[in-house]
């Protein structure tokens, strides 16, 4: 990665970005997202998802309690960046992968200050997530937070289902389907894949399709968050 610590912040406050990862992902799976974004201008912040600190799901009735859980984190993690030199928390979006996608709906309905939100190839555009969310968790009439949804309807183990996304009528809604996109090309493994010749076949259209995400993400937070 071309990051490098502790280094100095630009002048002003800058809007923040929070990341969701997917189930079990980790803040390194982030990376390349949240180098990307930080290289023009937002404050980054990632938390882990909780299966990677050892939550396990055994049933699909624990779907909406660890979502409320990971959002509960990104929570924590707003308030804790508050304090940093730079950070604008009054201009905040969420970006969540995969089933980082359920927490990040929720927390873009419990604060205001959430402006955007982006799902990569999330749950909550699938039909393997279809009936998560019950009616009394989330009150649709008044969610209205910007949404771009990300998706590729290639893997046919995970096929899309716009369902609850159109339930959300009060809320614009952007789709943007990537021919050719792999579930896990959007997380760091996906660009490293794509062009490390150590972990395969160097793949110039892969990574022209992540690069094309990461500019439809950055289009979008600008229009919305600035």
């Amino acid at each position: 990665m071309d990051a490098e610590r502790e280094a100095a912040p630009q002048r002003g406050r800058s809007a923040v970005v929070w990341i969701a990862p997917g189930l079990g992902g980790a803040v390194h799976d982030e990376a390349v997202p949240g180098e990307f974004l930080a290289s023009h201008g937002y404050v980054v912040a990632v938390e882990s998802a909780p299966g990677w600190r050892g939550r396990v799901m055994r049933s699909d009735a624990d779907v909406l309690p660890v979502a409320r859980e990971q959002a509960g984190q990104l929570a924590a993690l707003l308030d804790r960046v508050r304090a940093q030199a730079g950070a604008d928390a009054s201009r905040a979006a969420v970006v969540g992968f995969s089933f980082g996608a359920r927490a990040a709906l929720l927390l873009a309905a419990q604060r205001p200050e959430v402006r955007a939100l982006v799902s990569l190839a999330g749950g909550i555009g699938s039909a393997e997530g279809k009936g998560w969310l019950p009616p009394d968790a989330l009150d649709r009439s008044r969610f209205a937070t910007p949404i771009l949804h990300v998706y590729d309807d290639g893997d046919p183990a995970i096929p899309p289902d716009f369902t609850l996304l159109d339930s959300l009528k009060g809320a614009r809604r952007l789709r943007s389907r990537v021919a050719g996109l792999g579930h896990f090309d959007l997380i760091t493994l996906g660009l490293a894949r794509a062009r490390l010749p150590e972990l395969g076949t160097v793949d110039p259209a892969q990574a022209a399709r992540i690069e094309h995400v990461l500019q439809a993400v950055r289009a979008f937070l600008k229009e919305t968050v600035g």
